[in-house]
């Protein structure tokens, strides 16, 4: 296998390739909870000082990369990969330069808060988009034990997509519930 081989994608074998939609499920859970996570402790925090909660544009515009960039990874990591590990470092680092360059450009050229929600809309979307991925994981992982029981073993697919869901999708909420009642701790001692 050469470099075009991994530049392409072509010649490696992941998960995605025999089910292009494993990966994007792996990590959807864990993108939706990333979110969650920011809608709650900035719904908390809004919450906390009597305000609404204003989502910047800056906020607004790297969610969009992080979902472009969770998409196209999605749809070709091994080809994306490739390209990024293949060693032309002045390609490579021109295309995170333009980027930057465009989140710059929106972040300086937009108005500074872009959008207001009202603080309890927001909480409630944050803790289901926290709490959703938590019970499809739960959902998912009680079937992969139930055909492990039937003798069958779990396709690369599903081990991926354990691997992901086992850390991240568990560990995002602790994080929110460790943030929140962080500050809320603070609070009520400070």
């Amino acid at each position: 296998m050469g470099d075009a081989d991994v530049a392409t994608g072509q010649g490696t074998s992941g998960a995605h390739d025999e089910d292009p939609d494993a990966l994007l499920a792996s990590v959807a859970g864990p993108m939706i909870q990333i979110l969650g996570l920011f809608l709650t402790v900035g719904a908390f925090l809004a919450w906390r000082g009597g305000t609404d909660v204003e989502l910047p544009t800056v906020a607004l515009v790297l969610a969009g990369v992080v979902v472009v960039v969770g998409a196209a990874f999605a749809w070709r990591g091994d080809a994306l990969l490739g390209f990024v590990v293949s060693g032309r470092l002045v390609v490579v680092t021109s295309v995170f330069v333009v980027l930057t360059a465009l989140v710059l450009a929106a972040v300086v050229l937009l108005p500074a808060v872009h959008l207001t929600l009202s603080t309890v809309p927001v909480a409630i979307v944050g803790v289901v988009s926290l709490v959703g991925p938590m019970v499809e994981a739960g959902q998912h992982r009680r079937s992969t034990r139930g055909r492990a029981r039937a003798g069958a073993r779990a396709p690369a697919p599903d081990r991926l997509f354990n691997v992901v869901l086992g850390f991240l999708v568990w560990q995002i909420p602790l994080a929110a519930v460790l943030l929140v009642g962080g500050l809320w701790l603070a609070d009520v001692t400070g």
